[in-house]
């Protein structure tokens, strides 16, 4: 990528309004993870008159990526709505919207955006996402409907088995209705997948010390603050269970 970017900044020396330059330069900091750096570059290739307009569209997905990667969620999905604008035929992008709108609290919002994507995957026949009715799923949790969000992960699941996220998710929709057995299970099929997920680990000592099977909880906890020792929820949580058993 270092050979790449001196190549761009060579074009844009011979010609400051050479789009595809600064574009290219944008996407190789953001692949480096520069992203400040990338975004200073993406605006530049917006602020250049490029006909057709069309142009654009990549130059404002990658400012909402850099953004997107620096946390500024609202200005991220300014420049992805632009993006949309101008091409509103990438399933992708509306992944992406969903995924904003999400970190910013719309979880309405995200749920319609998330619907759009797996409109259009459809309508275009690609094949199904896991990523995609994962992520729509998670948001059904967050709007409590239960039964929607299990069958999207379910399908997440189906689509790739070996997809950590969706067995964590799986089990995380089972344990909020009751369904403690079952959510162990997709904890443990997830910590199979990846030993390191803490937050599994934790939610598995959350259920453990439901079912009042406090040794195993203990385990679980301590298994998390051992992949991550700060993880204050599981931090929390131990200190809890050991004041529990000692009373």
């Amino acid at each position: 990528m270092a050979e790449a970017r001196g190549a761009f900044n060579n074009a844009i020396a011979l010609r400051e309004d050479l789009y595809l330059a600064w574009f290219a330069k944008g996407f190789a900091l953001g692949f480096d993870e520069k992203y400040t750096l990338a975004l200073e570059a993406c605006d530049k290739a917006i602020e250049l008159q490029v006909n057709p307009s069309r142009y654009k569209y990549d130059a404002y997905r990658c400012k909402a990526g850099a953004l997107q990667a620096l946390q500024r969620f609202e200005p991220a999905l300014d420049s992805l709505n632009a993006a949309i604008e101008i091409n509103p035929n990438n399933s992708a992008d509306f992944l992406i919207q969903g995924e904003l709108l999400y970190a910013l609290g719309q979880y309405r919002g995200s749920l319609e955006s998330l619907n759009k994507a797996v409109e259009l995957r459809k309508i275009q026949n690609l094949s199904d996402s896991a990523l995609l009715y994962n992520n729509r799923g998670f948001v059904q949790i967050e709007l409590r409907q239960y039964e929607l969000a299990l069958e999207d992960i379910e399908t997440a699941i189906r689509i790739d088995p070996s997809y950590t996220p969706a067995w964590r998710n799986k089990g995380l929709v089972l344990e909020t209705v009751g369904r403690n057995e079952e959510a162990l299970d997709a904890y443990d099929q997830a910590t199979e997948l990846d030993p390191n997920d803490y937050n599994v680990w934790t939610n598995k000592g959350f259920v453990f010390y439901k079912l009042e099977r406090y040794e195993e909880a203990e385990i679980s906890l301590e298994k998390a603050l051992e992949i991550k020792p700060d993880y204050q929820p599981a931090i929390n949580s131990l200190e809890a269970l050991r004041l529990k058993i000692q009373n």
